[in-house]
């Protein structure tokens, strides 16, 4: 099973200090939510649970196991073809191979260092 899972970096008196402890985990950190589910990373069940309980009930899914199992075949599979109008806000595009958010009828580019250009959506994108 791989799960890949978008914690906080400090719960309950916990603070991950290290980010990439030895034989555990590999702690990645995102710009933010829409850049970590955009990654196929879903929300912690201990740590963000009312996250994850609203991302288990948009997804349909009742067990973890059963959703990570279904984001690992998503993230493995072809991306799908969508009209940006219909994708809602926070979903990433892909125009001219660069990866950008949608956000109302704008897209925003995508950079590791935030987010730059602004744009108005095309119609089609993948």
């Amino acid at each position: 099973m791989t799960r890949w899972i978008a914690c906080r970096l400090e719960f309950r008196g916990r603070h991950r200090a290290h980010p990439m402890p030895p034989g555990r985990y590999t702690g990645l950190f995102f710009l933010d939510e829409a850049t970590a589910l955009a990654a196929g990373h879903r929300p912690c069940a201990e740590c963000r649970r009312e996250d994850y309980n609203r991302f288990m009930a948009l997804a349909g899914e009742r067990r973890a196991d059963d959703l990570d199992a279904r984001l690992h075949e998503e993230r493995l599979g072809p991306r799908p073809q969508a009209a940006v109008e219909e994708l809602p806000d926070g979903a990433f595009v892909l125009v001219g191979g660069e990866p950008w958010l949608v956000l109302g009828d704008e897209l925003r580019r995508w950079t590791p260092g935030g987010y730059t250009k602004r744009r108005r959506g095309p119609s089609r994108a993948t």
